[in-house]
């Protein structure tokens, strides 16, 4: 674990950390026993081998394999996904809003603080003008998070069998632009830095 924690620090940028993290995943492990050219999908209590969906297949539809148990196990997605529902969408974007309704109300109060103490009356002047600003934006932005949730929500519970969930129904230049996402597709900033 240390030598692959070190590997890993060695890389450049998330991508090559996650193209090293599936290089050094023990892939051996993870194939079928009978084709070793796919994922095994399923594991045979009987026979006791790993199985992908084709073989398991012919193994289940031969004559005496009937009764033969498989059990199946799926891979485990680990990028980040939206709400499934309708209603985990509003949960979440209410989180969502309230948050970025006291980080708009904890500016208003702390900016002018930090504007005095570093640049005096002019700065706690700035510090106003900046705590006023989060107090008007931060509240939009989390409104605008709240409908995207739902939606999301909405449009993830509605989704065809097979398709993956969505983790946003807004366009990611309208995000950008509001200051949700940064120009990399699918990272996540805060809205006022």
């Amino acid at each position: 674990a240390e030598a692959l924690r070190d590997v890993m620090q060695q890389e450049d940028g998330a991508e090559d950390a996650v193209r090293s993290f599936y290089r050094h995943l023990p892939a051996q492990d993870m194939w079928c026993d009978l084709d070793h050219q796919r994922i095994a999908t399923q594991w045979s209590v009987h026979d006791k081998i790993k199985l992908c969906d084709r073989c398991a297949f012919v193994i289940k539809e031969r004559p005496g394999n009937e009764h033969k148990k498989l059990l199946r196990y799926n891979a485990v997605d680990y990028s980040a996904r939206g709400p499934s529902s309708l209603l985990a969408g509003v949960a979440t974007g209410l989180v969502v809003f309230a948050h970025e309704l006291t980080g708009g109300m904890t500016g208003f109060l702390s900016q002018p603080a930090k504007g005095l103490m570093k640049g005096g009356i002019v700065g706690a002047v700035k510090g106003v003008v900046s705590g006023a600003y989060y107090l008007l934006v931060r509240p939009v932005h989390g409104a605008l998070l709240l409908a995207d949730h739902a939606a999301t929500g909405q449009k993830n519970a509605n989704r065809e069998e097979g398709h993956r969930k969505l983790n946003s129904v807004f366009d990611s230049h309208l995000m950008a632009a509001l200051g949700a996402e940064d120009g990399l597709a699918g990272t996540v900033c805060p809205a006022i830095r």
